[in-house]
């Protein structure tokens, strides 16, 4: 499996952490230059992306170009699957054996477009039924929205579908791997997962910040009524939901990182 880690040519200590840590996995990998903003400008001439034009703020634009051209790249080579790392993420210490498993798995003929290996420590709707790999971990299809994309396996076909998508979408990166129409696209979470950026890990942060910066484009512009009135019925509202859930197949989970699987 091809490995690409996105990284800012100035960002020399972000690419320490990176090279530290898949040398320790004894993993080949390959550095792939991050789009900087002052990039954007260039790219939006010959580029038909509505992304470019949109409401992303420029350093969402940047990260959704370096993607892009990586998925343009894994479609020019020929490469079948690849493992696409921001430069901020760490590894639990089974991170090796753990993706080793799924690459069994896809080996054995498992279909998909995306698989999420990190997590936002978010609570995220699953398929209930899941495939086992190691050590009580799973593979879950995926059914709602889970930010983040520091890291993920994605095929030829998810990199076809994902350029597909970002020709009509003008959203930030991650919401259009792991948002919009998850029924059309086979994206499966890894639960729990060896991936975690390091703004969301409790002990051992390095103190990466973001390059997308706290500010995001889309945000929770829900009335402040209705949060008003969720808030004493809250527990009922989300019992009918993760009841509606379970009559469809599906369970709601708090997505996790565990550095020993």
């Amino acid at each position: 499996m091809k490995i690409f880690v996105i990284n800012l040519d100035k960002s020399t200590d972000r690419l320490s952490h990176m090279a530290h840590q898949l040398n320790r996995l004894g993993y080949a990998w390959e550095r792939f230059p991050a789009v900087g903003p002052s990039q954007i400008e260039d790219m939006s001439r010959t580029l038909e992306m509505p992304v470019l034009h949109g409401a992303c703020t420029t350093p969402e634009k940047a990260v959704a170009l370096s993607h892009y051209t990586i998925w343009k790249k894994v479609l020019a080579e020929g490469i079948d699957h690849a493992l696409v790392l921001e430069d901020d993420v760490h590894f639990c210490r089974d991170a090796r054996t753990l993706v080793e498993s799924i690459e069994d798995e896809i080996s054995r003929g498992l279909c998909y477009d995306i698989i999420k290996v990190e997590t936002f420590l978010a609570g995220i709707f699953v398929d209930r039924e899941g495939l086992h790999l190691l050590a009580r971990t799973r593979l879950h299809r995926l059914r709602s929205n889970h930010a983040g994309a520091g890291a993920y396996i994605i095929s030829k076909e998810g990199c076809r579908k994902m350029i597909e998508r970002y020709a009509t979408s003008d959203r930030a990166v991650d919401l259009v791997l792991f948002d919009g129409d998850l029924e059309e696209m086979r994206v499966f979470q890894l639960h729990p997962a060896p991936c975690i950026q390091d703004m969301l890990l409790s002990r051992g942060r390095t103190g990466i910040v973001s390059t997308v910066g706290a500010e995001r484009s889309e945000k929770d512009h829900r009335p402040v009524w209705l949060d008003k009135l969720k808030s004493p019925l809250r527990g009922a509202y989300y019992a009918i939901q993760t009841m509606c859930a379970w009559n469809k197949g599906r369970v709601k989970i708090r997505s996790r990182y565990v550095d020993g699987i």
